[in-house]
C-alpha cells in the first residue's frame, strides 16, 4: 500500500512540474523591452532627438493607455552619433544584455548596414525610421524601415530636374558614405537616360569643413545644376562656400529639412531645392495633424518625419505584438503580414524585403527661408 502511495506522489509531483514549465513558458514578459539605436549625439543629433521623441511621445500615450495586453513598455535608449562601429556595440549591447526583440533603428543607414548580421543571427528585428540606403533592402529578413529609400527620392527627383527643369549638365559633391553613394549612383543613371551628362563627381570626407578644392574644380566646368549629398551641418558649409567662390547653378540636395540648415548657411541656402519623403501636417489629414499637435505640446518644436515615423513604428510594433506575441520570429511575421496601417507618416505596408510598399515623396524648395512645397509625387 505505502509503494503505491508513493507512486501516486511521484506522479502528482511530475504532473505538477510538466503543469509548472507550461505555465512558465506561456508566462508573458513583466514587462516590454524596446531599444532604441539613434544619434543622439554628433552633427545629425538633430534626427536623432526627433526618432527618441517620436518613440518616448508614443510609448507614453500606450502605456497610459494598458500597454500592450496589459504589459508595459519599456524603451532603452543607446547613442550611435560616433559613427557605425557605436550602432553595433548598441544593438550588441541591447541583444546580448538587455535581452530585447526588438530595435527601433539604427537611424544611420551605415549603422543598420553594420548591425544587420547581428540582429539577423539573433533573430531580432531592426526597425529603422529614416535609414535610406538602397543596400539596406537587402540587409535581412529581419531588417525593416517605414521611409522611403535612395533609390525612391533619387529617382523621382533626378526626373524632376531633367525633365521639367530641362538641366543637361550637372555636377555631383557627396560625401563618402555609403547613402551619398547610393543616391548619386541613381540620379546618374537617370541624367543618361533623359539624355544629360555628369560633368564630375566630388567626394568628401564625413564631418569635413572645408570644401573649396572640390568646389574650385566644379566651377571650372560651368555646370548648371549641382547635386549636393550630404548631412545639415556639411551642407550648410557647403553652401556658403559656393556663394564665397562665386558659382552660378542651380543647387540640389537630399533630405535637409532640419532648420539647422538655417544657421549653418547664413542666407547662403536660399533657392535650394532637395527632395524628402512626403510629410506636411498641413494637409488636413486628421492623424497626421493630430501627432503635430502632441509632438509640440510635448517638446515645443514642429514635428519632423523622423519623429512621426518612429511614432508610427512603435504603434506598429504594438499592433504586431499584440497578436503575435514578443519573439523575434512572430514578430517578423506580424511585420509582414501587416496591411494598411494607418499612422502619422502615412499609410504603411512592407513589400517582401522589409521596405515600403507604397510611398509618397516631396519636393521641396527654401524661398523666402522657410521651406516651401513644390511637389508632391506618389509611388
Amino acid at each position: 500500500m505505502k509503494k503505491i502511495w508513493i507512486k501516486i506522489g511521484i506522479v502528482v509531483i511530475a504532473a505538477l512540474a510538466i503543469v509548472l514549465i507550461i505555465t512558465q513558458t506561456r508566462k508573458e514578459p513583466e514587462e516590454i523591452k524596446i531599444g532604441v539605436v539613434a544619434p543622439l549625439t554628433g552633427p545629425i543629433a538633430v534626427y536623432g532627438e526627433n526618432v527618441r521623441d517620436g518613440v518616448l511621445l508614443a510609448v507614453d500615450e500606450i502605456n497610459k493607455n494598458g500597454g500592450v495586453n496589459g504589459t508595459s513598455i519599456k524603451i532603452i535608449l543607446e547613442d550611435e552619433g560616433a559613427g557605425p562601429q557605436a550602432s553595433v556595440n548598441a544593438v550588441r549591447k541591447l541583444i546580448s544584455i538587455d535581452h530585447v526583440q526588438t530595435i527601433i533603428g539604427p537611424a544611420t543607414s551605415a549603422g543598420l548596414l553594420a548591425s544587420a548580421p547581428i540582429a539577423e543571427k539573433e533573430h531580432v528585428i531592426l526597425f529603422s525610421p529614416s535609414s535610406t540606403s538602397d543596400n539596406v533592402r537587402d540587409a535581412g529578413d529581419y531588417i525593416f524601415r517605414n521611409r522611403a529609400s535612395t533609390s525612391q527620392e533619387a529617382t523621382v527627383f533626378a526626373k524632376y530636374i531633367m525633365e521639367e527643369l530641362g538641366l543637361k549638365k550637372l555636377s555631383i559633391l557627396r560625401a563618402n558614405a555609403d547613402y551619398a553613394k547610393s543616391f548619386a549612383d541613381v540620379c546618374k543613371k537617370i541624367i543618361a537616360e533623359k539624355g544629360g551628362v555628369v560633368l564630375n563627381e566630388e567626394m568628401f570626407a564625413e564631418g569635413a569643413s572645408d570644401y573649396r578644392s572640390q568646389l574650385t574644380k566644379i566651377k571650372a566646368l560651368n555646370p548648371e545644376g549641382i547635386f549636393i549629398v550630404g548631412v545639415p551641418v556639411e551642407l550648410g558649409n557647403i553652401l556658403r562656400q559656393i556663394k564665397e567662390i562665386g558659382i552660378k547653378a542651380q543647387l540640389f540636395s537630399n533630405t535637409i529639412d532640419s532648420p539647422e540648415i538655417f544657421k549653418i548657411a547664413k542666407g547662403a541656402e536660399e533657392g535650394l531645392t532637395f527632395v524628402t519623403t512626403f510629410y506636411d501636417p498641413k494637409t488636413g489629414d486628421e492623424k497626421i495633424e493630430e501627432f503635430d499637435k502632441k509632438f509640440m505640446e510635448r517638446f515645443g518644436r514642429a514635428s519632423h518625419i523622423f519623429g512621426a515615423n518612429a511614432y508610427d513604428a512603435i504603434y506598429i510594433l504594438k499592433t504586431v505584438i499584440k497578436d503575435y506575441g514578443y519573439k523575434g520570429e512572430k514578430i517578423k511575421e506580424g511585420l509582414y503580414k501587416l496591411k494598411d496601417f494607418k499612422g502619422a507618416g502615412g499609410n504603411i505596408e512592407f513589400d517582401e524585403k522589409g521596405d515600403l510598399r507604397f510611398t509618397k515623396v516631396a519636393v521641396k524648395k527654401i524661398v523666402g527661408g522657410k521651406f516651401t512645397f513644390v511637389r508632391e509625387i506618389q509611388r
